[in-house]
């Protein structure tokens, strides 16, 4: 039995995502998932044609994610369950308040049922904020690592095709680890987590990269909120979309409000895409206000701040000569407001 709380479910025995998404690599739904109401995990073809190639009568169940809110607990416990006939299902209480037999359609009336498929938990995510774990998501990311490695290979070989479907499937269930490398591969950045895969560039790979990204941004990762600022300052690798309806454009107001973001955010380790300092950062914010343009409106007081707070962060930074030309500029706008 797995699930995502791994220290006190279950013993040694709880492999937590790892053992979910062994599972549902080896598992082919059989009628008894169709009577429980249960979705079809997403594979991709590849891995369904292996599935479908060596079924026997009498495959395994399925296992579902289920969600049980209770209100004496002011919380939501993620559990799996594994649908065989007349098992033990976990209530998701404390030890101390037991647990029940309980048939399927009982325990579907209990709980909320999370789906198994990306297609149909994409709606539900669009009302869960950024940056919460999700299972599912969790799950999919473990098989691309699985493939990554080559452990479900016969030939235990690197499934690059399989790792990038699961890779995008996590992405898409809003797993943050996920969309930050999906996107950086779309991009064609620098990325630490699966460094061998790789796709062609295109201006549309560039757009669904943005995409992802700017996701990713919104969840907290400063990494991605600098290359969205810088993007969006540049123009330079927004992209189209994949109908060409739809295009980027040079924007002033997102790029000042990614930099700004990530002045303000602080992550343990950070590696920046442009290896620019704070006081970068604010010298460029400095710049687009006393310019203006690509909708930014024009307000050199704030350029004035910004360049004087650059300064302050040069200083700290022992760069005494860039300090003083910041403090210089911050004059220049400061008398170009008045």
């Amino acid at each position: 039995m797995h699930t995502t709380n791994l220290d006190k479910d279950y013993g040694d025995g709880n492999l937590g995502p790892k053992g979910m998404a062994l599972f549902f690599s080896s598992h082919f739904c059989s009628s008894l998932c169709g009577k429980l109401g249960l979705t079809q995990f997403d594979l991709s073809p590849k891995e369904l044609g292996k599935l479908k190639a060596g079924r026997t009568s009498g495959s395994p169940a399925t296992t579902c994610i289920t969600r049980f809110k209770d209100p004496a607990h002011h919380g939501a416990s993620n559990h799996t369950h594994r649908a065989t006939g007349g098992i033990e299902f976990n209530t998701g209480l404390p030890a101390d308040e037991g647990q029940t037999q309980m048939k399927p359609w009982e325990l579907l009336g209990n709980g909320k049922l999370l789906s198994a498929s990306v297609a149909k938990e994409v709606a539900r995510l669009e009302r869960q904020d950024l940056g919460e774990l999700h299972t599912l998501g969790m799950v999919h990311f473990e098989l691309a690592h699985y493939h990554e490695t080559g452990r479900l290979s016969e030939d235990q070989k690197p499934d690059w095709e399989c790792a990038q479907y699961h890779l995008g499937k996590a992405a898409d269930c809003r797993t943050v680890e996920a969309m930050c490398t999906l996107g950086q591969v779309l991009c064609q950045l620098p990325h630490q987590q699966f460094p061998a895969l790789k796709i062609e560039p295109s201006p549309t790979h560039s757009y669904v990269g943005m995409g992802y990204l700017e996701l990713a941004a919104k969840a907290g990762v400063r990494e991605a909120m600098l290359h969205v600022a810088s993007a969006y300052d540049t123009g330079i690798g927004l992209g189209n979309s994949p109908d060409g309806s739809q295009e980027r454009s040079q924007d002033w107001v997102r790029a000042t409000h990614w930099y700004t973001q990530a002045l303000a955010t602080q992550e343990n380790g950070d590696q920046r895409l442009d290896a620019e300092s704070d006081y970068a950062l604010l010298a460029r914010l400095a710049e687009m206000y006393r310019s203006g343009g690509h909708g930014l409106v024009k307000d050199c007081h704030k350029a004035g701040e910004y360049y004087n707070e650059a300064a302050e962060a040069a200083t700290a930074a022992m760069k005494g000569r860039l300090a003083s030309r910041y403090y210089t500029l911050a004059e220049e706008a400061s008398a170009d407001a008045e």
